[in-house]
């Protein structure tokens, strides 16, 4: 009985001394950091552990209006659950709009220990509902400076805890208070939508800008989208800029009060003389007028703001994806004298980059400085060279600035962006020498969070990496467009070609979301006898749309005809892209009957189950449109076929049960309808490299013929130009599906070619700094150089670099990296690879060694996940320094041991 009760004490104790072994990190509502204002709340944490195999079994939050979170608002009580992503509050939870609200979590481990709370993190909740301002603008007139608007309030009724202000300003705006721009780094803000249908704001804490008493907000507005009455033929235009602000002050006795633009707000002439987002802003300093935005100022002589005419959108709605942010200033590499008339100077910046040019100097008042951007410049005179930057289309990008004789002087563009790394300057109304401080640039981009990284042996495979990044980012300016010099368009078909890559180098959850509302509001419209593509770009017919069947393009009011289907896919692809790497579930809920619909009218155009619409595999290496040996009817069917198989999982999910019976049966269908129709048995060939590379990845070939499918390609290659030929579909798969199935030394070779006909001859060669429309596999390059020299759809191979050089990718049965696949493709041809991706759930990371045939891998796996590691058989594998001792699963016919949480030493040899 003694060792009884003794036993019983032990137990009691070590149950008292046990310590949770996971506690909830990195907290985040709707994957924003205490975001300023958010509409449909959603909860998100990592978790953090010492231990391996950590794990959350439930989880508890409390959501308060006090800093230390009382929990007044809700409290969850105990949740048994796993889910740490996107919690959403249940119905009933009423959040007031405008209001700062609290919350905090903690969570139970295996054990059923639980952690300590969390610190409270904060959001405010949107004012999506509480617009009590009204739209105002000017005076229209046609061709006069862009407006500066203000209005000075008195607030001096009490101590003031909070002040927020809310603003929209059409096309793009400003912020100014008290004489201070509000956050001077911001660029055409907000973001571009459809303005008939919804437009977006931002939100700027004041509270440490204030005054007791009198305060002036102040707004500079420019043209943005909204008033893009220049380029392709002025129909681009909704209406003069108009504008939208509203001004929360929370008192500290708890009483709220709003002020907002009305016709009593004033305006008058700014110095922004010319504002376009293709051609540039020129501004005019001697135009300045000091003090215009401070309490004290005497705006007795401007005019009175008027109600808005124009487009008015339907719909106001915060902006939840990051702001254009313009970075540090980056000085030229070299500046040489133009050959021009004039003082004439070229600034070459090193690499081709989105960016805004900074004018900054102690020049004479009057003088006038103008720039213009190119990609490139003409290597036998230095002179710039703008025919990849689509002038004939859209204009010079071109900005001015004219010096008010102040002293030093700076200034920078913020309603434009250029693509460029050559800058011409023009002087004019002055001989004096520029320097290398004169023009310098500012990198601009959305500011999406980087969360991968790579490194491996192989420099010219680290070169693709750092081209693709560079390219990505250079697209992303509130929406992703094919090009940031020439068109700035969201193109449907080149976004799904490369966005699997761009998910793993950046947190792009909040970017995606925002664009697929994007389509959602551009394809909200019926239409009779309106334009369809047939082949390519160029051969079109005529017949109805139906509401939800998106353009080729979105937003704006360029949409180039109805999507053709190998351009409409990224309606389904992109939600399920989003669910596979972060985890985002609630996306396929969202848009479900969207992308339903679409699956349902391609199979309703669909020939005995075959696609013939398309513009097919997008700017091939080498090969023409016509005569690509996949032509369009096998890569829309593909895509068919890829969506259909995308509905099944998508409608298991969410239990569309009757869906599901009609996606399946349609899957099979058109499975061997594609098989019957384009499958050579004897060449064990659909056709070209894209064809087959499409049919590995849809599992048509015979599972013992997937070696004589890579076989196919490799003599396509071998007996076309020696090099990789496929267009920007081809590009994204080609050397995933080569290196998964049996031929990754070939991959590596044709990754890692020098010479003509290669990745070398455009890194070594040419010197690319970004990915071109068109590739230039030739050493000269000339014949694709008419192109855009950034265009992230070829990007696509990014994706090989992280999931099959570094072997590191998210499992679609276990989504947004909860359990991660560790594969690695190349270990016997790279001497190491490395990379790590910083998930929704934590740090995933991976690096691998090849010692003289022995394989030294370290993975790291978060708490709350697990991993899938993939080790040869027949290998003896120690981890830690002993035996191997987990489980095993099959995936795919290939068996993988199942690691939980944890950071792990692996030696295969």
């Amino acid at each position: 009985m003694k060792k009884f009760f003794t036993a019983i004490l032990l137990f009691a104790f070590f149950i008292a001394e046990a310590k949770p072994t996971v506690a909830p990190v990195s907290l985040t509502c709707n994957d924003m950091t205490d975001p300023l204002c958010v509409s449909n709340v959603k909860f998100s944490w990592k978790l953090s552990s010492s231990v391996d195999a950590a794990c959350q079994t439930a989880y508890e939050i409390w959501l308060g209006t006090t800093p230390g979170c009382n929990g007044n608002v809700w409290k969850s009580g105990k949740v048994v659950s796993d889910d740490q992503l996107d919690i959403a509050l249940p119905e009933g939870v009423a959040l007031q709009d405008g209001r700062l609200y609290y919350w905090k979590v903690r969570v139970w481990d295996k054990n059923d220990q639980v952690s300590a709370w969390t610190k409270p993190s904060r959001f405010t909740k949107s004012i999506d509902n509480s617009w009590e301002a009204e739209w105002i603008g000017t005076v229209s007139a046609e061709k006069r400076p862009f407006p500066y608007f203000r209005k000075t309030y008195d607030i001096s009724k009490g101590k003031v805890s909070r002040a927020v202000v809310y603003l929209c300003g059409l096309g793009c705006s400003e912020l100014f208070f008290n004489g201070k721009s509000v956050e001077p780094e911001r660029v055409l803000d907000p973001a571009q939508t459809d303005y008939d249908k919804r437009a977006l704001y931002s939100a700027f804490d004041v509270t440490s800008l204030l005054n007791n008493g009198k305060n002036c907000i102040g707004v500079l507005l420019g043209a943005g989208w909204y008033n893009q009455d220049t380029v392709w033929g002025g129909g681009m235009n909704y209406g003069m800029p108009i504008l939208r602000c509203q001004l929360r002050l929370e008192y500290a006795n708890g009483k709220v009060e709003m002020l907002g633009t009305d016709t009593t707000w004033k305006w008058a002439d700014s110095p922004l003389v010319k504002s376009n987002v293709y051609q540039g802003d020129e501004y005019d300093a001697t135009r300045e007028i000091q003090g215009w935005c401070t309490a004290s100022f005497d705006d007795s002589g401007w005019a009175d703001a008027v109600k808005a005419e124009g487009v008015r959108p339907a719909v106001m709605v915060a902006q939840e994806l990051p702001p254009m942010i313009a970075g540090q200033p980056q000085k030229a590499l070299r500046m040489w004298k133009s050959s021009k008339e004039g003082n004439v100077w070229v600034y070459d910046f090193g690499t081709n980059l989105t960016s805004e040019v900074i004018f900054s100097g102690d020049f004479g008042k009057g003088v006038r400085l103008q720039t213009r951007g190119s990609e490139e410049i003409f290597p036998e005179t230095g002179e710039i060279d703008i025919s990849s930057t689509g002038f004939e289309h859209v204009g010079y990008q071109q900005d001015a600035y004219t010096f008010a004789g102040t002293g030093n002087e700076s200034w920078m563009p913020k309603f434009t962006y250029h693509g460029m790394r050559y800058v011409e300057l023009s002087i004019e109304g002055s001989d004096a020498e520029p320097s290398l401080e004169t023009i310098t640039r500012a990198p601009v981009h959305t500011a999406v969070t980087p969360i991968g990284t790579f490194e491996c042996a192989n420099d010219q495979i680290n070169t693709l990496h750092e081209l693709a990044q560079r390219t990505f980012l250079n697209s992303f300016v509130g929406l992703p467009v094919d090009c940031n010099q020439r068109e700035k368009c969201g193109w449907l078909g080149d976004t799904h070609a490369y966005d699997r890559a761009a998910d793993m180098s950046f947190q792009m959850n909040n970017f995606w979301v925002k664009y697929l509302e994007d389509i959602r509001t551009s394809s909200d419209v019926t239409l009779e006898n309106t334009l369809h593509h047939q082949f390519y770009n160029y051969r079109f017919y005529y017949a109805d749309k139906e509401a939800g069947i998106p353009f080729m393009i979105a937003p704006g009011k360029r949409l180039c005809g109805v999507a053709s289907p190998d351009w409409g896919t990224a309606v389904v692809q992109l939600p399920w892209h989003l669910y596979v790497y972060y985890g985002n579930k609630d996306i396929l809920e969202d848009y479900y009957d969207m992308m339903s619909l679409w699956v349902r009218h391609i199979a309703e155009t669909a020939i005995d189950g075959i696609v013939y619409q398309g513009l097919g595999d997008w700017c091939p290496t080498f090969s023409s449109h016509e005569h690509n040996n996949s032509p369009v009817e096998v890569t829309s069917t593909a895509f068919h076929l890829i969506d259909l198989g995308i509905m099944v999982k998508v409608a298991t999910l969410l239990g569309r049960d009757e869906d599901l019976k009609w996606f399946r049966q349609q899957e099979e269908y058109v499975r061997k309808a594609m098989i019957g129709r384009f499958f050579n048995p004897v060449q064990c060939t659909f056709g070209g490299q894209t064809a087959d590379a499409m049919a590995l990845e849809l599992g048509l070939f015979p599972e013992d013929r997937k070696k004589e499918a890579t076989e196919s390609i490799l003599y396509n290659i071998r007996t076309g130009h020696g090099f990789i030929d496929v267009g920007v579909f081809g590009m994204s798969r080609i050397g995933s599906e080569l290196s998964r199935n049996g031929a990754a030394e070939s991959a590596y070779k044709l990754f890692t070619k020098k010479g003509e006909d290669s990745f070398g001859a455009m890194i070594d060669s040419i010197g690319v700094t970004t990915l071109w429309e068109s590739l230039p596999m030739k050493a000269d390059g000339l014949s694709k150089s008419h192109g855009s020299h950034n265009h992230p759809m070829q990007g696509g191979y990014d994706s090989w670099i992280y999931e099959d050089v570094a072997g590191l990718r998210p499992f679609a049965d276990s989504p947004g990296f909860k359990t991660v696949i560790f594969h690695p493709q190349h270990t016997s041809q790279l001497e190491w690879a490395k990379a790590s991706v910083d998930t929704r759930y934590g740090l995933v990371s991976t690096d691998w060694r090849n010692e003289g045939g022995r394989l030294v891998w370290d993975i790291v796996i978060p708490a709350g996940s697990d991993g899938l590691v993939y080790i040869p058989e027949g290998k003896k594998v120690t981890v830690d320094g002993e035996p191997i001792g987990f489980p095993t699963r099959t995936i795919g016919g290939e068996s993988y041991y199942v690691f939980p949480s944890g950071s792990y030493h692996i030696v295969s040899e």
